[in-house]
């Protein structure tokens, strides 16, 4: 059977604090995460969202501390009470997995095409099983898979070329759930899969947070995908939280004018509404605008935006924004 979920003590699960990132390159510093910070309680389902190169993947990398040189990481990641981004190898070893687990993005090519599920799933499981619990990896990768939707008699054989991209995702998922977490980070779970898919995987992640009691992150370019899961979201732009709150609020009611591209992006069944994109492009990491990176493509643009670097500001209750127009 898959481990019992035991919850932190501590009211925060996770809590990032003024973290920052950035990787060294020959046009100069690229900084892809800019003095985030922000907690994750435990059962919370927190959403984080943004157009391709606004730094999510580089925050959720951070997060579990898979960066390494030239990459540069400041600020803390309190996993409960230790700092992720101060463990040791072996300290790490011991943490992923079994208490902080990971969905990588295009995960579907993270198995490795040369060897059965079984060898691949057991490797991580026996990693963290000491010799008295190993008689148990197959019933564990037994009960994973059933969780998520897959016969194990049928796929723990398999190769991965003979599974589909959706039975490949929920390997993976199968992996990320095995020892029983404290917290999964899934980076853009439904990448390269189609809509119905999309929506499955969407609906098991859901159902598995209820069944296990899972706290999650989940990180998506898409804001309707989130909606539908998430309690609470993190709207991300040129490495910075530019909006953060509950689900409902956001959507219903958008406050920074990237957020309200974001929301007005969204097709409506009704045709109520025309979709509506976000004109221009996201900027060069390496060289940002100057004062509030979206000023460039912003049509409320003041002046102040160009030279000023906005501060998030309280517009609510567990509401915050980081917009001049809210000063």
């Amino acid at each position: 059977m898959i481990p019992t979920l035991e919850v932190s003590p501590v009211d925060n699960l996770l809590e990032v604090t003024d973290l920052s990132v950035g990787y060294v390159t020959k046009n100069g510093l690229l900084r892809a995460v800019n003095e985030v910070s922000f907690k994750v309680s435990p059962g919370d389902v927190t959403g984080i969202v943004g157009e391709s190169g606004s730094g999510k993947t580089s925050l959720a990398n951070a997060l579990l501390a898979l960066l390494r040189p030239p990459a540069i990481s400041k600020g803390r990641v309190s996993f409960g009470e230790r700092n992720v981004l101060s463990l040791n190898d072996d300290e790490l070893r011991k943490l992923r997995w079994k208490e902080l687990s990971y969905i990588p993005q295009g995960s579907m090519n993270s198995l490795n095409p040369v060897m059965r599920i079984k060898d691949q799933f057991s490797g991580i499981l026996q990693t963290h099983l000491d010799q008295a619990e190993r008689d148990r990896t197959r019933r564990v990768m037994e009960d994973s898979l059933s969780k998520v939707g897959l016969d194990a008699h049928n796929v723990l054989d398999a190769y991965p070329h003979e599974l589909s991209g959706g039975m490949k995702q929920r390997v993976i998922i199968a992996m990320a759930i095995s020892l029983g977490p404290k917290l999964i980070v899934a980076d853009e779970p439904t990448t390269a899969l189609d809509v119905v898919t999309q929506k499955d995987i969407m609906t098991m992640l859901a159902e598995l947070k209820k069944q296990m009691g899972l706290t999650l992150i989940l990180i998506s370019h898409d804001i309707s995908i989130l909606a539908e899961i998430c309690n609470y979201l993190l709207v991300m732009y040129a490495g910075r939280v530019v909006e953060r709150g509950r689900s409902e609020d956001i959507l219903s009611s958008p406050k920074h004018p990237y957020t309200s591209g974001l929301v007005a992006s969204i097709p409506r069944l009704t045709g109520e509404k025309r979709v509506a994109g976000i004109p221009g492009e996201p900027p060069d990491l390496v060289t940002l605008p100057t004062g509030c990176a979206f000023h460039p493509r912003c049509k409320y643009r003041m002046t102040a935006c160009v030279s000023q670097v906005p501060s998030s500001v309280s517009v609510g209750d567990e509401r915050e924004v980081a917009c001049l127009l809210y000063r």
